[in-house]
């Protein structure tokens, strides 16, 4: 009995000071800063709450510009102009990014 007062008080410093949290932790917690560069690499494209009918309206909008290139590049003889190109351009980014 007399050996087991001084031999916890050797051993339960050491146990307490194992058991004690790793300030420099590499794993990400829930109130650590977040440098996530996912939503700002985004930005301007697809948005991440597009609904059934926003990709509906797409769509018709899509094939309609696929309609009005067609129809252009028979005016040009086959090869659009760079005028013609970069309107069609202009409007295919509208479609995308969701501009009107």
């Amino acid at each position: 009995m007399k050996f087991i007062i001084p031999l916890a008080a050797i051993f339960l410093p050491a146990v307490a000071d194992a058991q004690s949290p790793q300030l420099s932790s590499p794993e990400p917690t829930m109130n650590m800063p977040n440098y996530s560069t996912f939503a700002s690499s985004m930005s301007g494209r697809q948005p991440l709450s597009e609904t059934p009918t926003m990709k509906r309206m797409k769509l018709k909008r899509a094939i309609a510009l696929r309609a009005e290139a067609a129809t252009l590049l028979r005016q040009d003889g086959g090869t659009l102009s760079q005028k013609h190109a970069a309107y069609i351009r202009r409007k295919a980014r509208a479609i995308l990014s969701d501009g009107r």
